[in-house]
């Protein structure tokens, strides 16, 4: 059996699925090409030790989200639904610093002129990790469809752990990634992911960076999830 080593916790792991001339580019939102010519042969490897599934392929994100344009989710009424649950959560107040991690459009302009709050929305096709100097003592960090593309995700929680404030937050939404097992949802399956997450995989993530899960929510057949996470000295 063919190993690599796990993104999380860089244990060798085995590889389980191949797929040859596999799109090296699949659909963005606003992009008037589907996918470059060029392909590659997909493989996918599962970690006995964090549960984690992932792939070798790393891609660039400039390549990848240069045509992208961020824009809001067209389903009716699901992007206020998304800010409801997320101020259940959390009360954002006046000046209070956002991350915002998105392919959509979370917190519009109007949103954050009528909250009065500082957004910093990360360009993803020159995505770095948000470095102290640029923001810092985050309230919210939302990362909404796209942990699973960060090819650094050590690195991305380190840093982010420096930035939380003691009473912030991290809410991210993504694919699950045992459903692929368990529902064969191949569908959920992209060139860009780096990592399909189980939830004890990212709870080593969190520990390890002195952060702690609250909530996991799981819908459609568990093949989504939604966490939410925050410092461990946070006991709000």
């Amino acid at each position: 059996m063919i190993h690599n080593l796990c993104e999380i916790c860089k244990k060798k792991s085995t590889k389980f699925f191949s797929f040859k001339n596999f799109p090296n580019y699949t659909i963005n939102s606003n992009s008037k090409t589907l996918y470059s010519n060029k392909s590659f042969t997909l493989k996918l490897f599962f970690c006995n030790n964090c549960k984690n599934i992932f792939s070798s392929k790393k891609f660039q994100y400039q390549k990848l989200y240069k045509n992208h344009k961020a824009k809001s989710i067209n389903i009716k009424n699901k992007i206020n639904l998304i800010r409801r649950d997320l101020e259940k959560v959390i009360k954002l107040n006046k000046n209070d610093k956002i991350i915002e991690i998105s392919k959509n459009i979370i917190f519009d302009k109007k949103y954050i002129r009528k909250k009065k709050l500082i957004l910093k929305k990360i360009d993803l096709s020159k995505f770095n990790i948000p470095e102290k100097n640029s923001i810092k003592d985050i309230k919210l960090l939302i990362c909404f469809d796209f942990l699973g593309n960060i090819n650094n995700i050590n690195k991305f929680f380190y840093s982010i752990s420096k930035l939380l404030r003691d009473d912030g937050y991290i809410i991210c939404e993504h694919h699950y990634g045992p459903s692929l097992l368990k529902n064969l949802t191949l569908d959920r399956i992209y060139s860009e992911h780096v990592n399909y997450f189980s939830i004890y995989g990212l709870n080593k993530l969190v520990v390890k960076n002195n952060l702690i899960i609250r909530k996991v929510n799981f819908y459609e057949n568990k093949k989504f999830f939604r966490i939410i996470i925050s410092k461990n000295n946070n006991n709000v």
